[in-house]
């Protein structure tokens, strides 16, 4: 067992980890760190250069970074879950951000030639089951996600 010295002042009560990548969330929910390896986008931190199509492989990130959420508002978690290569994130609002490697749909993002997603970015579950639903519990596997959602009128 090694300590990350990076976040020894960092109150972290959650865990969760990848294939080669970790996450880390405060117990605030407010700041989640990401460190390990990032050529899928795993890490939710998009470090490509302009131009720059994909991440190049073998990237990685070996000091924790936080993780940006978009939006005005500082986004304040709930949960967090790795995959092999992607991540997942539900907030207290009950919204659910997904990113990482996306070549068989892992994120649940439909993108062109299936894209890596690289940033967190919302899913709309409801749209995709076609019914009002929110994020109950998440999981991740090798190229997959698992979402168990509750329905409400």
């Amino acid at each position: 067992m090694v300590k990350v010295k990076a976040l020894e002042k960092s109150n972290i009560v959650k865990v969760a980890a990848g294939e080669h990548f970790s996450l880390g969330m405060e117990l605030s929910g407010r700041v989640l760190y990401a460190f390990g390896r990032s050529d899928y986008g795993q890490l939710g931190i998009d470090t490509r250069k302009p131009g720059e199509p994909d991440m190049p492989k073998g990237s990685f990130e070996t000091v924790p970074q936080v993780v940006q959420f978009p939006g005005v508002e500082r986004t304040i978690l709930s949960d967090i879950a790795c995959g092999d290569r992607h991540a997942i994130a539900v907030t207290v609002q009950n919204e659910l951000y997904t990113w990482g490697f996306n070549e068989t749909g892992t994120t649940g993002h439909k993108t062109l030639d299936a894209e890596d997603v690289y940033v967190p970015t919302k899913l709309n579950i409801s749209h995709h089951l076609k019914q009002n639903a929110l994020p109950y519990q998440i999981a991740g596997g090798g190229q997959h996600t698992l979402l168990v959602a509750k329905r409400y009128a």
